[in-house]
């Protein structure tokens, strides 16, 4: 028997032998769990070879990254993959035609998974040289009329042309009556067609101020929908911390009193009871700084950034000398704004940079350039980075690419950022390159809060 299966895979080699179709079954590490006859005959890879082996190492293009990745798609979502034949023509190379020859096979080949095994998947060669030049046979035989056909239109052309000369030359006088009467009836329908674009401009015009009507109920409505929401966020924040301070109260009492009293598993639990209070505690701190942002007033009176950024350096001092960072402002200009906040988004972005540090001791760096009618900050790092992926989503609230027990934090503090910056018109965007570092840049405007040029309204964040 051309075929057998390695032990697991309930296969009836028999059939699989007399079918001209090449068949085998990989497991998710792409070995071979089972190579049909036809297989054998088109790439001269016998049975025994086949399954002492993996299909990477019989044809070595397949370990590329687009491969690896179509097939790993198949083992996770159970959906097929289907290999054209135009665009992958050698996916498992064969020695000639079918028949005999020097050409290669033209293959279309389908990974799926076996439904008996979701751990395995099945691949199915099929040979469609035949249609292939079928399809080739087809496309210069349509070459071929489409050239007839355009040598006959330019004859028809060609005798058009004759036949408009020998009327021109007889009846001069009646085609310079028509070419009268055509002007007529363009310039009659030149006008109807003004007539028309006038009507239409018209209502588009209705149209574009209804919609510009109903653009600011809407915005109105948001911005009413977005008060309330900072409204309740400020409310609830507030109220939750009088709970957690009696359950943090409380835990400490039957600490203090009944140690003697509590063996190692209740003193845990009440470790894990204060430790989430905690965190809670950490997390309502953060919702008000962020609900606060909204119910702050614009900035109005200009500050000195260096001094700001000296003042955040100086918060985060503990931080700095248990870490061994080195901290380095460049020129910082003045700007419009309310020190607090923007004390708030430097502390943030510089602190993040001595958290997520790697082997190496953080090196930071303040800066910023002068970029139209803002100025562009940055803040660099030298820490672990942040893949391409996730360059959107940490602005997000409670986004956190780490588990707690390696970083602490909330995952609120760039939202925060995000918000500060985008309430005065500005942007915050990052660059980065895992195991490099990361920089972080934001705008910010120099005349006072960015203007919004069809409403005049500062730009607020929806959050």
């Amino acid at each position: 028997m051309g075929v057998r299966a390695q032990e697991g895979t309930d296969v009836d080699g028999t059939i699989l032998d007399q079918i001209r179709v090449g068949i085998c079954i990989v497991d998710r590490s792409l070995s071979v769990l089972l190579w049909n006859r036809t297989l054998t005959e088109w790439t001269g890879i016998t049975e025994q070879r086949a399954l002492q082996t993996n299909l990477v190492e019989l044809y070595p293009q397949l370990g590329e990254s687009r491969y690896r990745r179509r097939f790993e798609e198949v083992f996770e979502t159970g959906c097929p993959a289907v290999f054209s034949s135009t665009l992958h023509k050698h996916f498992l190379p064969a020695k000639t035609l079918r028949g005999g020859g020097d050409g290669l096979m033209i293959q279309q080949t389908t990974v799926c998974p076996e439904r008996r095994d979701p751990s395995t998947a099945l691949i199915v060669i099929e040979d469609v040289t035949a249609q292939h030049h079928q399809i080739q046979a087809l496309r210069i035989e349509r070459n071929r009329l489409r050239e007839a056909n355009d040598r006959a239109e330019q004859e028809v052309e060609e005798r058009k042309h004759g036949a408009a000369r020998l009327l021109e030359a007889n009846h001069t006088l009646e085609l310079q009556a028509r070419k009268l009467a055509d002007q007529r009836a363009t310039a009659m329908k030149m006008m109807q067609e003004a007539d028309l674009a006038r009507r239409a401009a018209e209502g588009a015009e209705r149209r574009l101020r209804k919609s510009q009507l109903q653009l600011a109920e809407r915005a109105e409505a948001l911005a009413v929908s977005n008060a309330e929401l900072e409204q309740f966020a400020y409310v609830a924040s507030h109220d939750l911390q009088e709970p957690l301070r009696k359950i943090t109260s409380c835990c400490q009492i039957l600490q203090d009193d009944y140690a003697d009293k509590l063996d190692d598993d209740g003193k845990q639990w009440i470790g894990f009871v204060r430790s989430s209070a905690q965190r809670m505690r950490s997390l309502i701190k953060d919702l008000l700084a962020f609900s606060r942002i909204g119910r702050q007033e614009l900035p109005t009176e200009e500050v000195d950034t260096a001094l700001v950024c000296r003042r955040a350096i100086e918060n985060l001092q503990a931080s700095i000398e248990e870490a061994g960072a080195e901290i380095t402002c460049r020129p910082l200009p003045q700007v419009l704004a309310d020190e607090t906040p923007l004390g708030q988004l430097l502390q943030n972005l510089i602190g993040n940079g001595i958290k997520y540090r790697s082997d190496r001791a953080p090196e930071i760096e303040i800066g910023a350039e002068s970029e139209g009618d803002f100025w562009r900050f940055d803040v660099r790092d030298n820490g672990i980075g942040i893949r391409q992926e996730w360059h959107e989503r940490i602005f997000g609230m409670f986004q956190r690419l780490h588990r707690k027990e390696e970083y602490s934090g909330t995952g609120i503090g760039l939202a925060i950022c995000k918000k500060i910056v985008e309430r005065v018109g500005g942007r915050i965007w990052l660059e980065s390159t895992p195991g490099r570092g990361s920089t972080f840049f934001f705008t910010w405007p120099k005349h006072g809060v960015a203007q919004d040029e069809h409403n005049a309204e500062p730009v607020l964040s929806a959050d």
